[in-house]
């Protein structure tokens, strides 16, 4: 099992790692309770849990793609290149595995196109997903998730609306 994380919650795990992730703590409640949590699931989980190597982030003066060092200069988007194709390589390379998906990975509610910076991240990734060819089950959970798929066209295998409560229990 491989976890492959975006969004806020590979934050939470770059500063349960010590990493200084800037105004993005100003995302969170309750810091202290998911640092530990975070910190919990690093250990528990060594070496399953991808990490971005990059970000896309909204510095203030626009967007721009950084490394994971750099994560403290702006609020964090999206996954950046290099991890779209981490990502994609690595469900690209596994045969046969459960995928499951819940969020979605690029900033898609911004994205007038699926060619737009927003859904690539989201595109390219779930493109493998999906892909016949490796065989893969894939469940999406919650109602962004199934958003992103319409978007996109894929059906997944298993779906429900309330994604985090589900997603949470598995």
């Amino acid at each position: 099992m491989t976890a492959m994380l975006g969004g806020l919650f590979s934050v939470y795990m770059e500063r349960a790692l010590g990493k200084n992730v800037g105004d993005n703590e100003k995302m969170w409640k309750d810091e202290e309770k998911l640092l530990e949590a975070a910190k919990y699931m690093i250990n528990e989980f060594n070496g399953r849990i991808m990490l971005p190597k990059d970000y896309c982030m909204n510095n203030g003066f626009g967007f721009v793609c950084a490394p994971v060092a750099e994560l403290n200069k702006g609020k964090v988007i999206d996954i950046g290149p290099d991890t779209i194709l981490k990502y994609m390589e690595t469900l690209g390379s596994a045969k046969n595995a459960s995928v499951l998906i819940n969020g979605a990975t690029g900033f898609y509610e911004a994205a007038a196109s699926i060619s737009e910076p927003g859904m690539r991240g989201a595109a390219h990734v779930y493109s493998e997903a999906f892909d016949e060819k490796h065989g893969h089950i894939v469940m999406g959970f919650g109602g962004d998730s199934a958003a992103v798929f319409n978007r996109l066209g894929f059906k997944p295998h298993i779906s429900s609306s309330s994604g985090k409560a589900f997603f949470k229990r598995i």
